[in-house]
């Protein structure tokens, strides 16, 4: 990940042997030599400048971005990016994303928190600190705070698909799961094709139904049973099938119980007769157009995991697209009925990927 404009940050002394554009110059050839591999000939060009300029951003940057690429030591990977972030000499807040997946990389997983959370001291708006850091509590296992670290991420970057995917999982592994559904509704529609995109399309219709089911011994001609059970708050780190209860009368002010509520009224509508003879394809466009509705409704963009998710939604039932989204979704999830409607309506699948890409860029 390169994220420094290559002549940024040139921080020259009075004293400089060497002009701005001439130090601007070695660190776009050692540019070349990395990005040619040639990381030991990068490498020298850095460390020549650091002569001169000790604590150069640039130069500091590039040789460390340079020095993991070819595989140098870790421990003195880890030692050099220390030494310049004590150095005194302001940094550029990228070497904090390098010392951070530096410890992440040594399984030094609180040290390479702590240096995300130092760098979004220097930079606290940078969609990349914020990533970072929720893929360090991800791998620490701390799901309600990876998905505040991925909603702060994603408030600055929305078009980034890999935030949306971490989004979903730490969502799901929190038991939050009306929040992965549509969290995985919106990075599978990113990337239908792709193996994660198909993954998190397969993953939509059980978290649907995590809090809803059927009686399975219904009579024929008789409408089934549904029962709904729900997590209660505080939000867990526990799977979510280890937190389910029956509603009790003060969940309209637990949001974690209303969430579970809404969504899994909305998927116990599979059963009843306006949709029970109709294919899990058009159950689900409507299910999706509801929950995405309801939540849009309730007025909870004051919510941040909400205020980042419904834009995107609200945007596509506005355009007249969330019905082919959901089969763009249920297709990539191999439902064969889906497949059949997009084949049949191909200018709406079209105006949908085509809006798709506006929202990436």
């Amino acid at each position: 990940m390169r994220s420094l404009a290559v002549a940024s940050f040139l921080l020259l002394t009075p004293q400089s042997p060497l002009l701005a554009d001439e130090v601007a110059d070695k660190i776009k050839d050692g540019v070349r030599l990395h990005d040619a591999q040639d990381y030991d000939g990068a490498m020298a060009i850095y460390r020549s400048i650091l002569k001169d300029h000790p604590h150069h951003p640039s130069a500091v940057y590039e040789l460390a971005y340079s020095m993991r690429a070819a595989g140098v030591d870790k421990s003195e990977v880890l030692a050099f990016l220390e030494n310049e972030t004590d150095s005194g000499t302001p940094q550029h807040f990228s070497i904090y994303i390098l010392l951070g997946s530096a410890y992440d990389d040594a399984g030094e997983l609180e040290k390479g928190e702590r240096a995300f959370r130092r760098g979004l001291e220097v930079a606290q708006d940078s969609p990349d600190l914020h990533y970072n850091l929720a893929v360090n509590l991800s791998y620490q296992k701390r799901w309600p705070e990876a998905m505040t670290a991925y909603v702060s991420a994603l408030s600055a970057r929305p078009e980034h698909a890999s935030s949306w995917f971490g989004l979903a999982n730490a969502c799901d592994e929190s038991g939050r799961s009306p929040r992965a559904f549509v969290a995985y509704a919106r990075a599978a529609s990113m990337e239908p094709a792709s193996a994660r995109g198909r993954d998190g399309a397969a993953r939509l219709w059980p978290l649907l139904f995590a809090y809803v089911e059927k009686e399975k011994d219904a009579k024929p001609g008789k409408p089934a049973n549904v029962t709904i059970s729900i997590p209660s708050s505080p939000e867990t780190e526990q799977p979510q099938s280890k937190k389910k209860r029956k509603k009790k009368k003060d969940d309209a002010s637990d949001p974690v119980a209303m969430e579970a509520l809404g969504t899994s009224i909305v998927a116990a509508n599979r059963w009843v007769e306006e949709w029970e003879t109709k294919s899990d394809a058009a159950f689900f466009a409507h299910a999706l157009d509801s929950v995405t509705a309801i939540a849009s409704e309730l007025e909870v963009k004051d919510d941040a995991f909400w205020a980042v998710v419904l834009p995107y939604f609200d945007d596509a039932r506005a355009k007249n697209l969330l019905e082919p989204m959901a089969y763009v979704l249920r297709d990539a999830a191999g439902d064969a009925d889906a497949k059949r409607w997009l084949e049949e309506n191909r200018k709406r699948a079209d105006s949908f990927e085509e809006w798709a890409r506006s929202r990436k860029k």
